[in-house]
């Protein structure tokens, strides 16, 4: 029973953490031009969200904006080109360049996040996955 509820309550919060179920997806991504996703804080759960894809087509281009710094520890951004990921921290961004493939890991502390992209294409992502990131409120695993 315990496992059935934790399963459960995993399902709820990767479908609530992010907004509207715009652009990232459990299986495939649709972002339009320009469209914003929210990663919201949840503090039922504490628990963070990842979600990885395998090809994204055409390549593109994100913005990542955070609230709180002292998520960045935890926060990962795995791309198939890291050397075009930049950040600011003064504006607390990110854009993450040139990407065809991405796994990108939320920790609950430093949310909410906003994702977007900011070209004019319409992308999509296949052969996707997310999940729960276990990383605690103070980033324990």
């Amino acid at each position: 029973m315990k496992k059935l509820l934790s399963q459960g309550l995993t399902f709820v919060s990767i479908l609530i953490c992010n907004d509207a179920f715009a652009g990232f997806g459990e299986n495939k991504w649709i972002f339009k031009p320009h469209e914003k996703v929210v990663i919201k804080k949840l503090d039922i759960a504490q628990q963070g969200v990842e979600y990885d894809c395998k090809s994204i087509n055409p390549i593109t281009t994100f913005r990542l904006t955070y609230t709180d710094p002292r998520g960045l520890e935890y926060l990962k951004i795995i791309s198939d080109n890291p050397s075009q990921i930049t950040h600011s921290k003064d504006s607390k961004l990110f854009i993450i360049s040139n990407v065809s493939s991405l796994h990108v890991k939320f920790p609950w502390i430093g949310g909410p996040y906003t994702f977007e992209n900011i070209t004019d294409n319409k992308v999509v992502g296949t052969n996707c996955d997310s999940g729960v990131y276990d990383v605690g409120v103070y980033g324990e695993e």
